[in-house]
Order: C-alpha cells, then sequence, then structure tokens
C-alpha cells in the first residue's frame, strides 16, 4: 500500500516536511498550485533532494496555467530529478476556491464560473494536453472524472477519488490502484479507513487532518504511518 499526504501544513519549510513523510513512510506528498499560495514548483526546485524518493504531486486548476507552460515547468524540474515531480489534474468543480478573492483568474473560466462551463473548460484543456508531443509526466486524475468528460480513465496514469465513493458503488472500471483520499480526526479513524479501504480491495490511500493547524494530530498520524512498515 502506498501512502501520500494532502497538502497540510505549507507554512512548514518543505524540505523539514518532506524528509518527516519520506521518513514516516509516505510515498507522495499533494501540494495545491493556487492563487494565494507560495508556488510549489518553485518551492519544489528549491528544496529537493536528489538522495530521496519522496514524490510531489502539484494539484493544478486547469484554468490556472497553459498546458504548454505546465509542460515546461515539469521537464525543467526532470532535469533536477526525473519523476520526483507529478501533476494532479483537478477540476475545480467546487466553490470556495482561492481566486475567488482576487475576483477570479485573468481569463473566460475561473472558479467562479458555472460548473458546466468548468466542465466543458477542463475536458477540453485535457485534449490539448494530450496533444502536445513531448514527454508527460506522471498524471492523476482528481475526482469522477468519468462524470466530468467519457472516456477520461485512459488518460490519467492514476486516480484519486474520495472514501466516500468506496460505498456509493461508482467505482466500476476503476484500477485498484486507484489512490482512496480520507480525513482522519483521530487515530482510531485512521485505522478505521485504511481497514474499509483494504476491505474493498484498493492499494493506496491519501490522507489529511480534518485541521489544518493541528500539526499534533499530524505528527500521531506519521508516526502511526511509520509503525505499520506499509511497502511502498
Amino acid at each position: 500500500m502506498r501512502v501520500y499526504w494532502f497538502g497540510r501544513h505549507l507554512d512548514k519549510d518543505l524540505g523539514y516536511m518532506s524528509d518527516l513523510l519520506e521518513d514516516s513512510g509516505f510515498y507522495g506528498w499533494l501540494l495545491p498550485y493556487a492563487p494565494g499560495l507560495p508556488d510549489p514548483f518553485i518551492r519544489i526546485a528549491r528544496s529537493i533532494n536528489t538522495d530521496k524518493k519522496l514524490k510531489y504531486l502539484v494539484a493544478v486548476k486547469p484554468y490556472t496555467i497553459s498546458p504548454q507552460y505546465l509542460l515546461a515547468i515539469t521537464k525543467s524540474l526532470d532535469l533536477i530529478q526525473e519523476d520526483r515531480v507529478r501533476i494532479n489534474f483537478v477540476p475545480g468543480l467546487t466553490k470556495g476556491g482561492f481566486d475567488e478573492s482576487f475576483g477570479g483568474i485573468l481569463g473566460p473560466i475561473n472558479d467562479s464560473s458555472s460548473l458546466e462551463d468548468r466542465k466543458k473548460y477542463f475536458c477540453s484543456y485535457i485534449e490539448e494536453f494530450r496533444k502536445v508531443k513531448t514527454k508527460k509526466p506522471y498524471t492523476y486524475l482528481s475526482g469522477m472524472v468519468t462524470d466530468i468528460c467519457p472516456n477520461m480513465l485512459d488518460f490519467g496514469d492514476a486516480n484519486i477519488v474520495s472514501y466516500g465513493r468506496l460505498f456509493e458503488g461508482k467505482l466500476e472500471g476503476y484500477s485498484k490502484d486507484t489512490i482512496i483520499f480520507f480525513p482522519v480526526s483521530n487515530i482510531k479513524s485512521l485505522y478505521d479507513r485504511i481497514d474499509d479501504v483494504k476491505k474493498a480491495g484498493y492499494n493506496n490511500i491519501m490522507i489529511h487532518t480534518d485541521g489544518d493547524a493541528d500539526f499534533e494530530l499530524a505528527t500521531r498520524v506519521f508516526k502511526e504511518i511509520k509503525s505499520l512498515s506499509l511497502p511502498y
């Protein structure tokens, strides 16, 4: 089972958090790319340790960056160390996005656009990303992408879906390597949800704590994951 951490505690030094996560047995760390937050690509380039293995997943809403520029960034980071930085495409279908306080990203689609407009843009963006004739980074797709674009399961290298989907009967066709994403509020909920994921036959999990500022709970989670000695 591979274990990923969702990008909480962004105020912490990236190098410190990276070492802590890898030493605790985490496979990857998801970081958001969004206005109002430090650029994760720059932070990674500055702090990446080529003697380590932790994967960095940068969560990108397609209407915040062009596919051509995104590929240029990932290609540059591959020059530091190949396949340490991966992309997680997020449709951006929820309200309360980071760019709302900025009046929206400059462009026809932003966090204030309608659900249908954002769906259409997401599908168009992925098609453009497919067309670019260069080596592409390992790519994750978040959410029930098959509800947004038809035939989308064959695009991403892996999918990330919420824990609740395990019980809705909607994961037919999804690989058992799909990452099941869930929050934890205490250590018991961590073990309960890991057990549920295993019983459902899935192999990978992504965790975050309920409170952004609850670093004490996060460190307890890290210790528990380390104690499980889960294989990479």
